[in-house]
């Protein structure tokens, strides 16, 4: 304030107080620190605060996306610190704890193909009053014979889907000019 005050009224500036404030700031590095050994400085305002007291460490906020994640991680793949924090998690919060219990059931059931604990963990998952479960349940009821297929089958059509979704997105990026003709060129094309 002082400075702009200074250049206004000594040498007829214009100009904002904004513009000095941010100038002042940008060329700070040039003004000689103050020797440490001499004099304190007398300033304006407030005298100094006393040292603050040592903050203890925040405590991470963990999203519920983190949250989900690490319950569907392999337990032993977890640290110490996310075991920690799944144990919080199922204290604080009992459906979370059944959540994840069925959740790890259900990978370990697509992991080793065993579809005969499918009937089972159907009617576990609906009898755990979980909305989003229940909600998943009736996606997997609506499907049942390609799920169980899936769990007892060691073949996967996910080399096909993924063929299929590629040529999709060469079809896309045609925009709208896919006649067969072309999009066959660009598909061969590609796969060379």
């Amino acid at each position: 304030m002082q400075l702009w005050r200074e250049l206004r009224e000594q040498h007829g500036y214009r100009g904002s107080r904004a513009l000095v404030s941010r100038w002042v700031a940008q060329h700070r590095h040039l003004v000689p620190q103050p020797d440490p050994n001499g004099p304190p400085r007398r300033g304006r305002g407030r005298p100094p605060a006393s040292a603050p007291s040592p903050k203890p460490p925040a405590q991470r906020r963990l999203s519920a996306r983190q949250a989900a994640w690490l319950l569907v991680r392999r337990p032993e793949k977890l640290t110490q610190e996310e075991q920690g924090i799944i144990e919080r998690l199922c204290q604080q919060a009992p459906t979370v704890e059944v959540a994840s219990d069925l959740a790890q059931e259900f990978i370990q059931m697509v992991r080793e193909r065993t579809a005969a604990a499918f009937d089972g963990w159907l009617q576990r998952a609906r009898a755990s009053g979980i909305a989003e479960l229940q909600s998943f349940v009736v996606g997997l009821e609506r499907d049942q014979a390609a799920v169980v297929a899936a769990l007892s089958s060691p073949s996967s059509n996910g080399q096909v889907e993924g063929q299929v979704n590629r040529l999709k997105l060469i079809k896309r990026s045609m925009y709208g000019r896919a006649k067969f003709d072309l999009l066959r060129r660009r598909v061969l094309a590609r796969a060379s």
